[in-house]
């Protein structure tokens, strides 16, 4: 049985929700534990009982170190620490447990994860890359060469050994400064070499995001779609955004104009199953509006409003943002 953890608070219920649909589609033998960052989310995901998943209130995991980072350093920062936190509460409450494999929230899973595993079956750890787009370098300077969004660990001396590293490199950074920005991620860049038993995952469906689909073409045979000639396994939906009850931010970070195959096979079937989500949560909490942002930000005095009205029409031009109901 494959495990899994994810966290995440009652903003990305319905994306996590998501996340967990997906997984359940296409893994057979799994358990999905999930971190509750807040009591709302808890109590929602409590009353829908969910087959195969254990909820885990946060103060389950807070140890001392944790508790002390809480209390001095931004909520963002708090957020990516309990990823390595998450996973070692894990290894350390249930000792039957040979591997955990982290989740971001905001991924949707297309097919079957098999493949990924079978890369190599005994590796200590598995990373992906971000593969951002061959001409669009800088970005790895800053975000580094691996991505959180899937990451597996090992019962074994390598494993815990990366793990409790990733750990205390995480408590040690200081986010404020440009260089540690997305440190979390950039101290992976060496794990090659540092530890044993890496693997970084070749499949092209694996990890496919705003910030490398368009340099793939994609296809759609009867129900898969395909990554150049590999089934997209999944893709992370970071930098989406919903606006009131129509409009949608699909992302930030692709330098190009976003295709129709893009919004078709990656972005449609995600908007539909976000749909379903917040029903179902609004038939057990019909006030819940959480994860639905305001199209119009408020302007600063120091804001310049005809350049932030240029830069959304920029936006719409390059297919950013995307017309889909999500109440009806």
């Amino acid at each position: 049985m494959r495990c899994y953890v994810a966290l995440f608070d009652s903003n990305y219920l319905t994306r996590g929700l998501v996340m967990y649909r997906s997984l359940l589609r296409n893994e057979k033998n799994f358990h999905l534990w999930v971190i509750c960052f807040d009591n709302l989310m808890y109590e929602i995901l409590t009353k829908m009982n969910l087959e195969k998943v254990t909820l885990v209130l946060l103060n389950e995991i807070e140890d001392e170190r944790l508790l002390a980072f809480k209390s001095s350093r931004p909520r963002i920062e708090y957020f990516f620490t309990c990823a390595p936190a998450s996973i070692l509460y894990i290894f350390n409450n249930f000792p039957e447990v040979e591997t955990v494999t982290y989740l971001d929230a905001d991924l949707m899973f297309f097919s079957p994860l098999e493949p990924i595993f079978k890369e190599n079956s005994n590796a200590s750890i598995l990373l992906t890359e971000h593969r951002f787009l061959s001409w669009f370098h800088e970005p790895e300077q800053k975000y580094g060469r691996f991505n959180v969004q899937f990451m597996m660990f090992r019962r074994n001396d390598s494993g815990l050994t990366a793990l409790n590293w990733w750990f205390e490199k995480c408590l040690e950074l200081r986010y404020e400064s440009e260089e540690d920005n997305y440190g979390d991620q950039k101290c992976l860049d060496d794990w090659q070499q540092r530890f044993d038993g890496v693997h970084v995952v070749q499949s092209l469906g694996a990890g496919l995001a705003p910030w490398n689909v368009s340099q793939y073409s994609l296809e759609q045979q009867e129900d898969q779609i395909f990554v150049e000639t590999e089934a997209l396994i999944f893709y992370h939906y970071s930098g989406f955004r919903i606006y009131g009850d129509k409009w949608a931010y699909l992302t930030p970070y692709c330098p190009l104009r976003i295709s129709k195959n893009i919004k078709n096979f990656i972005y449609k079937p995600y908007f539909k199953e976000i749909k379903k989500a917040y029903q179902d949560i609004k038939k057990i909490d019909n006030n819940f509006d959480k994860g639905i942002d305001n199209l119009f930000f408020p302007l600063k005095s120091s804001d310049n409003w005809l350049y932030r009205f240029m830069l959304f029409l920029k936006e719409i031009y390059k297919g950013r943002y995307y017309l889909y109901s999500i109440r009806e």
